[in-house]
């Protein structure tokens, strides 16, 4: 285990380590996933599309919905969409920001 929280892939994107989100959602936010359905889209042409599709049909019949989609086009907010609504800026930042902040306990108790 390297020093960091996150994985260094290029400077457009935030690549958080698998072992620590599963520490976050379980140890701080007490797994939220588990009271969530999904779907799962995969294969190799048309990804976004079918999954912008079964959102947009999911929403129009009363779901909240939660998209996110890779690569970007234009910025790395436009991955995640809450009902069709991008991620800001400023929730972006914001979300970095806590975990560079709480980086250094997490990688102190996952070592204990």
């Amino acid at each position: 285990m390297n020093g960091d929280i996150f994985e260094d892939v290029n400077s457009s994107a935030l690549f958080i380590r698998s072992d620590i989100i599963k520490y976050l959602l379980s140890n701080l936010f007490d797994n939220p996933q588990n009271g969530m359905k999904f779907v799962h889209v995969a294969g190799t042409n048309g990804k976004g599309s079918v999954s912008t599709m079964i959102s947009s049909i999911l929403m129009h019949s009363g779901y909240k919905t939660g998209l996110f989609t890779s690569p970007s086009v234009k910025s790395f907010m436009e991955r995640i969409k809450i009902n069709n609504i991008p991620m800001s800026f400023e929730d972006y930042k914001d979300i970095r920001n806590r975990l560079m902040e709480y980086g250094p306990k997490i990688l102190k108790d996952k070592k204990e």
